[in-house]
């Protein structure tokens, strides 16, 4: 069959990108939880928030074609409710949700990361 290199080639290739990416993630785990400290304070908490944003985005975009879809399905679902409190108004209640899910995801990524 001719395409078998190109198959298995594909498969070697997409095993190196899933290899990088969990490499990756464990960072960006590291990098949201530093952030989500941050959340509470009033002062920082914009910005902590946004820079949850842009990793969580990362991940959505990348998670579901290296074989964690239910990952990324949580990250873009997290990412869009950040986007959502950032262009709203933001009240004490919802910082307190996006607290709570931003542990939440990392807790996730963790099990992820160490299996």
């Amino acid at each position: 069959m001719a395409n078998e290199p190109e198959t298995s080639k594909l498969s070697s290739t997409l095993a190196t990108i899933g290899i990088r990416f969990l490499q990756r993630l464990e960072g960006q785990v590291l990098e949201i939880e530093a952030h989500t400290k941050n959340i509470s304070d009033l002062q920082n908490s914009n910005v902590a928030l946004k820079k949850i944003g842009e990793i969580t985005h990362q991940i959505s975009g990348l998670a579901k074609p290296v074989g964690y879809p239910d990952l990324g399905e949580r990250a873009a679902r997290l990412d869009s409710r950040i986007h959502l409190f950032l262009n709203g108004n933001p009240d004490a209640r919802k910082i307190e949700n996006l607290i709570s899910e931003s542990k939440s995801f990392v807790h996730c990524c963790l099990k992820i990361v160490k299996t």
